[in-house]
């Protein structure tokens, strides 16, 4: 499994151009808008973009795992802004693609495969999925998200240099993700790690 942070991935013209130009891509963001509404739409440009830039082959094909993927519940303060719904998660699934979310929210209402109300600073979240299951594992907003950040706030885990960290929490998704993401496969994120 390949760990890359979104800075690092380049997204090539060629995919921006098939993912934006298509019409049959098109037709479904409009279908997708008609039913969600615009919010979300740049945080799922922003996130198919790396993607599919780290996907060989048909994004069909792939089983993605988003990991933080927000949930109705979990925006808080930011509640008028919606940028903490499962935009991505919605998205994948509308189109096709095997997605599974996990939240620390509840997620009764998605419809796509949804784990919600879910610690994943626990060492063995993961276990209930199988070895080499998926193909891309996603963290878009997860490691400097405000339940995180209170997490670690309230656990008191600073860095060396005093300053809260999500390191913890890289670590106990790092080494569970070597098992379940395949060998050729990512682990892309966003944010600090």
């Amino acid at each position: 499994m390949e760990v890359l942070s979104y800075r690092e991935i380049e997204v090539s013209p060629e995919t921006t151009k098939y993912f934006f130009e298509k019409e049959s891509i098109k037709n479904k963001f409009n279908k997708f808008e008609e039913k969600y509404g615009y919010f979300g739409l740049g945080s799922i440009f922003s996130q198919m973009g790396k993607i599919l830039s780290t996907s060989s082959g048909p994004i069909l094909e792939k089983r993605v795992l988003d990991l933080g993927c927000g949930s109705i519940q979990s925006y808080g303060y930011y509640e008028k802004l919606h940028p903490y719904e499962p935009w991505l998660c919605r998205f994948l699934h509308e189109f096709g693609v095997e997605v599974i979310g996990i939240d620390i929210a509840n997620l009764d209402n998605e419809e796509f495969k949804h784990y919600g109300e879910f610690d994943l600073f626990k060492p063995d979240s993961l276990n209930f999925l199988p070895d080499n299951y998926i193909d891309i594992a996603n963290a878009s907003s997860l490691f400097d998200s405000p339940q995180v950040f209170q997490r670690i706030k309230n656990s008191a885990l600073l860095s060396q240099h005093g300053f809260y960290t999500s390191k913890p929490l890289k670590d106990i998704l790092i080494s569970q993700l070597e098992r379940v993401v395949k060998s050729e496969g990512f682990f892309i994120y966003d944010g600090e790690l």
